[in-house]
């Protein structure tokens, strides 16, 4: 069912109050009471108490301002707090547990249990459930523990002294009482909100209840409508026993009976025949299994001769395959030993290949170094001759200069060719040396 089906669930509407304020009711008075007591203790008011006693008070009423969160008149006023999360819990409290019983849709759940799941967490119980009895006890030890403090020694010597030691003593009793009287009151105090908190919440469970209680199953509405449909399966058993009780039921059902008894002999006797000739055919199969088991007895004697030889040749196979395997072995190690005997000739010859090509590179460059010197000796050479040459050609052509005027012209053009041949030799001759310094 849907939550709109339960759209018209009306619970009672609560005046929420605010938490601040109840918590400011339930220690108001405990606080003025305590500070009635600092007033006595600084002399502002004729009230005489000690400061032990104002101590010991201090500390209960730290410990009644932390019960007092706990109380139950603050519980009430956060349950009143919770009113729409209260209602919308309770509708899916009420879904989840729905019961359809004839043509009535309920609840059967228990609202009680409701409450109470839903309020475990206002309080700690723990505190509640001790909160009436600490204070008296914290009053009867803060008085103990104010007249351990307040007794005098009783070391006096004289009449005077003992009876001030005693005055003493008994100012510090009458003090001391004040802390008792005051854990006996916080517990009265406490007592007094318990209760008034939980007939107040109890009130307005019992409102919400009877507001709710159309949607839940009482259990004497499901006892009810338990006897109305038991009343309804007992009419409709009286109809099938009045039909049963006819006597034309009776004669319909011999006659159903006679048939399904003459099928059933039939049934008997046709299984019969078949027994019959089932008993042939395992007769005749019989025969045929002695015959298959005689062929298969020489088939088994063939198989096994058949498994033998094989097993023989496995044999054969196993000894050939260890023969193999010790000459791969032997193969194995020889190719080893040739394999490594092959390596350190090759890397001998590498070796070798390694000194001849640096030797080669060495005797190569000094060749080359010779070559060079030999071409630049012919060259500084051959300039050579050619200067003096041309000096002491110059210097006998001077001489017969006005005779052989034809002949000298001609020695000039010899000697231009000359000098011209010259100069294309040394460039090639300079060539060759570039060259051979590229190729180095």
């Amino acid at each position: 069912m849907k939550n709109n089906s339960f759209a018209d669930l009306a619970i009672p509407e609560i005046k929420g109050r605010r938490a601040s304020f109840v918590y400011l009711k339930i220690v108001f008075i405990p606080v003025v009471i305590y500070v009635v007591a600092l007033l006595g203790y600084f002399k502002k008011i004729n009230f005489d108490i000690g400061l032990h006693t104002v101590i010991m008070m201090g500390i209960i009423l730290f410990i009644a301002l932390i019960f007092a969160k706990h109380s139950a008149e603050l519980a009430c006023c956060y349950f009143e707090q919770s009113g729409p999360d209260f209602k919308r819990s309770l509708k899916e409290y009420i879904i989840k547990h729905l019961l359809v019983i004839g043509k009535d849709t309920k609840s059967n759940a228990s609202f009680d249990d409701f409450v109470q799941y839903y309020t475990r967490n206002l309080r700690n119980e723990n505190f509640a459930s001790v909160g009436a009895g600490i204070f008296p006890m914290l009053g009867i030890l803060g008085t103990f523990i104010s007249i351990a403090i307040s007794m005098p020694e009783f070391n006096s010597s004289n009449t005077l002294g003992l009876e001030k030691e005693i005055s003493i003593l008994l100012n510090g009793v009458a003090t001391a009482f004040y802390v008792s009287i005051y854990g006996i009151f916080l517990a009265l105090w406490w007592i007094f909100f318990e209760r008034y908190g939980m007939s107040k919440f109890q009130t307005l469970v019992r409102r919400q209840k009877n507001a709710t209680s159309d949607f839940f199953w009482s259990k004497e509405e499901i006892d009810k409508r338990y006897l109305q449909q038991s009343l309804t399966h007992f009419e409709k058993i009286g109809v099938i026993f009045e039909h049963v009780s006819n006597q034309e039921f009776f004669t319909e059902l011999d006659r159903a009976i006679n048939k399904k008894f003459q099928i059933f002999t039939d049934i008997l006797k046709a299984e019969e025949n078949a027994v019959k000739l089932s008993g042939e055919s395992v007769k005749q199969t019989m025969n045929t299994l002695l015959k298959t088991t005689k062929e298969q007895r020489d088939l088994v004697k063939i198989h096994s001769e058949i498994l033998n030889v094989i097993n023989q040749f496995n044999r054969n196979i196993q000894d050939m395959q260890i023969k193999f395997s010790e000459q791969y072995n032997r193969l194995y190690e020889v190719g080893g030993d040739q394999i490594s005997r092959l390596e350190r000739s090759v890397s001998e010859i590498q070796s070798g290949v390694r000194n001849f090509n640096n030797s080669l590179h060495i005797f190569s460059g000094e060749i080359l170094e010779k070559q060079k010197q030999a071409m630049d000796g012919f060259k500084d050479s051959l300039i050579d001759g050619v200067e003096a040459f041309k000096t002491a050609f110059n210097d006998e052509a001077s001489a017969v200069y006005e005779d052989n005027s034809l002949l000298i012209n001609e020695l000039k053009n010899d000697i231009m060719k000359l000098d011209e041949e010259a100069s294309e030799i040394l460039e090639t001759i300079e060539k060759t040396s570039m060259l051979d310094e590229d190729r180095r």
